[in-house]
This record gives C-alpha cells, sequence and structure tokens, in this order.
C-alpha cells in the first residue's frame, strides 16, 4: 500500500503508454522505443534527462527473466507515475537472468520522492512476471483493451 492505498497497475498503463509490437530488436533500441512512447503519452518534463536515467541504471533495476524486463526509474523528470507496458512476440535477447528471450516489458517511471510506491509497484510487477498464465494471455491479446482488460484482472485478485 502507498498511503493507505492499494497501487493498481491498471492505472499506471494508459492506451497510449501500450506497445503491441516493438519494431526494435536489440535491447539498447527497446529501451529507446519504450523511452519514446513514454514521452509521446506526455509522462516526461525532461526527455533527455529521463533517457540518461534509464540508461545508466538498466543493468541494476527490476527483474530481466522469465520472459520479462521491468526497468524502473524513479526521478522528477516524470510527470506522474507511469509505466509503459510493451512486448515482441519473438522476444529479444535482454541479458535475462534466465537466459530466456525477453517478450514483456514495463518500464515503470515513478516521481521523486515516492520512493514506497515505487518499490510497491516493483514487488508487484515481479509478482505478475512470475505467473506464465498472465503473461501468456498478454502475449496472446490483440489490442491495446485486452492488454489493460487482462491487467485489470490480475490486479483484482
Amino acid at each position: 500500500m502507498f498511503g493507505g492505498v492499494i497501487v493498481k497497475i491498471a492505472n499506471l498503463i494508459g492506451l497510449d503508454t501500450i506497445i503491441l509490437q516493438l519494431k526494435s530488436e536489440r535491447k539498447d533500441e527497446v529501451l529507446e522505443e519504450l523511452i519514446y512512447k513514454f514521452y509521446k503519452a506526455n509522462r516526461l518534463y525532461d526527455l533527455k534527462e529521463f533517457k540518461r536515467q534509464v540508461f545508466e541504471g538498466q543493468e541494476n533495476t527490476g527483474l530481466m527473466a522469465y520472459g520479462v524486463a521491468i526497468i524502473s526509474v524513479n526521478t522528477e523528470d516524470v510527470r506522474r507515475t507511469s509505466i509503459v507496458f510493451a512486448r515482441s512476440k519473438k522476444g529479444i535477447d535482454f541479458n535475462s537472468l534466465d537466459g530466456r528471450k525477453t517478450k514483456i516489458f514495463f518500464l515503470l517511471g515513478t516521481t521523486k520522492g515516492s520512493e514506497d510506491e515505487h518499490k510497491q509497484i516493483l514487488e508487484k510487477l515481479t509478482a505478475y512476471a512470475k505467473d506464465e498464465k498472465f503473461s501468456q494471455k498478454l502475449l496472446k491479446s490483440f489490442t491495446r483493451e485486452e492488454i489493460l482488460e487482462t491487467i485489470y484482472k490480475k490486479d483484482g485478485e
């Protein structure tokens, strides 16, 4: 809980922060694509600084296993706590801990001063990532709306 409120992952993702199919095939390109989606959804104050922080912190953040990558940044450059969700049906070599190709990506940006919220969201995303059925539903969804619905249902469990 954050401030007495249970954080719902689906409330942090919008239709404008979902990438149905990544165009990128390399790790650095994927990060660029995720960051740009964050920017295009008007969730950033400073694109250049946010990008620098993502690239500098990528090795130390979140989970990179189970076919899922969670990249996170806690910074004053984020307008409001948000998540970009993306997927690659064929998978991308993302240096995962288990050697699997990564197919699902979450880029979490939280506002400076919300470290407790940041931690809670990371814990929840990590638990979601370990659920193979959930991951398969996300990969099989045809639309952004279906992806959000799948996440809403998972939030309700």
